[in-house]
């Protein structure tokens, strides 16, 4: 822990504004300090954020439930802010009132967490109460934290974003790996399709080239069963003409050896009345 009062350090802040869209309204009202015979802070030195509220009071409306609290508070007694979401609320300011009510430093924090029951509730800014000897220093030793934490948020934001970049980048990785898986699935599956058209297309010319061949080869045989027919008729034409050529030679054959025999009959029947007329001549 850093001591107190060796913190010595401005922050620059910027001045207050009503944030925008908020419904949060702003009053700073000049009031006397209730501390008469102490030291006033003298704005010199300060940050236009801190000088709004230097011996003064600043009201500022914030929405309660069901919304978070816009602003966080810290320091010795957790009544100084350490971080704001308001543009009308800014960090270092020292809360010393809760809906409408003063209270002691101590007594803040618990009235802070009632009030954000509440729907709306106003809070209430100052620099230089009575008492307060130490309020610089705290405001300081507040933001001093609030700036330690800021960093740890800030590399704790950091782990995040770099865990959510390598978790981006993973599942970049896994979704272009799916991706390209998805695309070798698929070119595959485009591959398997066209090496079975190519098998199919082969096996269709396979078999038309195996019908073509039967149908030369039936083609073929059918012109050697015909040439065969043919060659027997003819075959078969040629032996009836020699059939019927041999009959008509054995016939003419025939005629002529009956013609033959005839005239020799002929013959021996004229050489018998050739011997009969000379036989009976004789006598």
């Amino acid at each position: 822990m850093i001591p107190r009062k060796s913190i010595r350090y401005v922050e620059s802040l910027p001045s207050l504004a009503v944030q925008e869209g908020g419904s949060a309204s702003s009053t700073a009202m000049r009031r006397p300090s209730s501390f008469s015979g102490g030291t006033r802070h003298s704005v010199v030195g300060l940050t236009p954020s801190m000088a709004r509220i230097a011996d003064r009071d600043v009201v500022v409306e914030v929405k309660g439930a069901p919304y978070t609290c816009p602003f966080k508070v810290g320091g010795k007694s957790n009544n100084v802010v350490t971080k704001s979401s308001m543009n009308s609320i800014h960090r270092g300011w020292r809360i010393v009132g809760v809906a409408g009510q003063r209270a002691s430093a101590k007594e803040i924090a618990p009235m802070l967490t009632a009030a954000q029951r509440m729907t709306r509730y106003t809070v209430t800014f100052r620099m230089g109460e009575a008492g307060d000897a130490d309020d610089e220093d705290d405001r300081l030793v507040a933001l001093h934290e609030a700036a330690l934490r800021d960093g740890e948020e800030a590399e704790r934001r950091r782990r995040r974003e770099r865990e959510e970049l390598r978790r981006r980048e993973a599942e970049q990785a896994e979704l272009a790996r799916k991706e390209a898986a998805e695309a070798a699935r698929k070119w595959q599956a485009v591959e398997e399709e066209r090496r079975k058209r190519e098998a199919e297309e082969a096996e269709r010319q396979r078999r038309m080239e195996a019908l073509e061949r039967k149908r030369i080869e039936a083609a073929e045989l059918e012109r050697k069963r015909r040439a065969a027919e043919e060659a027997e008729r003819m075959r078969l034409e040629a032996g009836e003409a020699e059939r019927k050529r041999l009959e008509e030679e054995q016939h003419v054959s025939e005629a002529r050896e009956a013609v033959e025999r005839q005239r020799l009959e002929a013959e021996a029947a004229e050489r018998r009345r050739q011997e009969a007329e000379e036989i009976e001549q004789r006598r």
